[in-house]
């Protein structure tokens, strides 16, 4: 028998798996085996949703067992080691061989070696983390008179999460500071110009302070100091200041990016490793001269790409290559947007509805579509 190994139930993993569960379902000479240390997966794109209660906590998700394919297995554990020479992956306790891996287990926060009283440090890359922030939040907002929001980061998560918990705080009759520290020279940097001014300007009529060519220095657990010298008080902190690769611990003779993903060929196979695909957050896709931001609908066509190619390998027909198409996207700055779909600029209310209705179609549960629907129209109807 051979074993295909999915490492991540999440946007690329579940793509790939339509297409490998069509063809394991009815050979039984091949297992399918995913591994995901949750037994839901999650519309990642909501957890500012989340975070400040704008969203119950459950609409994002959707119960792994049952949307597995005929013929699959699932492993609730997550994969924290790959050896790409020995064929081999551990969870840890247990120790698996394969005959195709696909990587596809997204990306986490990375904190660059930050490590000053992390307990009360809240980032925002898994739905345990958006609730854990959205309780420690409400307690931050019910203590004391005087609130401070300090985000590390001003990239799109900073700035998405910055304006969540502000509209929050203002619907709740709070007043609270917004300070964005940002490391470059300007926030939200990776935007087209006419985009990232509009941004900018959005969290400038917000009240929010954008600090940049700075970074934070020290925080011991209420306080922080930037490079600046500038101190803030009673801060609630969230790091939103890079991203890296899921599984760290990958072995073999492969080339990555500083963040750790991993360059892949044209046919989204790990270069050097017929054997081994990677897709979504984990993969390194250049497109013409730059790599492919990371983004959803990039992460739903490469993983169907690299489901496809397998089923192709062990078919022995020629693999496809991976064409990536951008339609568009949307980033919500609460109660606003900014974004490009098909070219066209597309701002305010209409971009959230937009963002709310892309997210209902991607989920997998027909309750949780419903309740993005219902969020779509009423942002198009203007509701708050």
């Amino acid at each position: 028998m051979k074993r295909i190994i999915v490492a991540g139930a999440g946007f690329a993993g579940f793509a790939a798996l339509k297409h490998l569960g069509r063809f394991t379902g009815t050979s039984p000479e091949y297992e399918v085996v995913v591994f995901d240390r949750n037994d839901y997966t999650t519309i990642i794109p909501s957890l500012p949703d989340v975070a400040s209660r704008r969203m119950d906590q459950d609409l994002p998700k959707a119960n792994i067992r049952r949307l597995l394919p005929r013929g699959a297995v699932f492993v609730n554990d997550e994969v924290r080691k790959a050896d790409l020479d020995a064929r081999t992956v551990s969870t840890g306790s247990n120790e698996y061989e394969y005959d195709y891996l696909l990587l596809a287990a997204g990306s986490v926060t990375n904190l660059f070696g930050f490590k000053q009283h992390l307990d009360p440090v809240h980032v925002l890359d898994s739905l345990p983390e958006a609730v854990r922030l959205r309780e420690a939040f409400g307690g931050y907002l019910s203590s004391g008179a005087a609130h401070t929001l300090l985000v590390s980061g001003a990239g799109y998560t900073g700035v998405e999460i910055a304006c969540f918990l502000s509209e929050h705080a203002i619907a709740n009759s709070k007043n609270m500071k917004v300070i964005l520290v940002e490391k470059a020279d300007k926030a939200v940097g990776n935007l087209p110009e006419p985009e990232r001014r509009y941004v900018e300007s959005l969290a400038t009529d917000l009240g929010f302070e954008i600090v940049t060519n700075s970074s934070v220095v020290s925080f011991d657990g209420a306080d922080v100091t930037l490079e600046t010298g500038e101190a803030f008080r009673n801060v609630f902190f969230i790091w939103a200041s890079g991203s890296k690769r899921a599984i760290e611990d990958i072995s073999g003779g492969f080339g990555s990016l500083p963040d750790g993903r991993m360059h892949v060929n044209r046919f989204l196979q790990v270069s050097g490793y017929e054997n081994v695909f990677a897709a979504g957050d984990c993969a390194a896709i250049k497109n013409g001269d730059i790599y492919l931001r990371r983004a959803v609908p990039f992460s739903v066509a490469s993983g169907a790409t690299a489901g496809k190619n397998i089923v192709r390998s062990l078919e022995n027909r020629p693999l496809k290559k991976y064409r990536p198409v951008d339609l568009g996207w949307v980033i919500p700055v609460y109660p606003s947007s900014a974004g490009k779909v098909l070219g066209i600029p597309v701002r305010g209310r209409l971009g959230l509805a937009f963002h709310y209705l892309t997210c209902g179609y991607r989920t997998h549960d027909l309750r949780s579509a419903r309740g993005y629907l219902a969020l779509g129209l009423k942002n198009i109807f203007g509701a708050r």
